[in-house]
């Protein structure tokens, strides 16, 4: 697999619907928190496990975004499958 030819294939439609259901579904949850901290009630949840939820939709959150308004897979993203990715193509190629 080269990398530099081999790009991110189309995605399935299902696949795209399901993006659009976790984007639509985060955008919710964004709405309800922020009305329920305008409001002065407390969340409920200790800072530090909220703390956990937040960087975790911070890094996957995007990667649905940006499948439901592309229709494709981002090229490169902050994981481990894009580092796995490039290693195997880097092994492929010295075959």
């Amino acid at each position: 697999m080269d990398i530099s030819s081999d790009g991110p294939k189309p995605i399935a439609s299902w696949v795209r619907v399901f993006a659009w259901v976790i984007v639509v579904a985060s955008f919710l949850a964004v709405v309800g928190v922020i009305l329920q901290l305008s409001s002065g009630r407390s969340l409920g949840v200790p800072w530090y496990v909220l703390s956990v939820f937040v960087l975790i939709a911070a890094w996957k959150l995007p990667l649905f975004w940006i499948v439901a308004l592309k229709g494709r897979a981002p090229r490169q993203w902050l994981g481990l499958g894009t580092y796995l990715w490039q290693t195997g193509a880097m092994a492929e190629s010295r075959r």
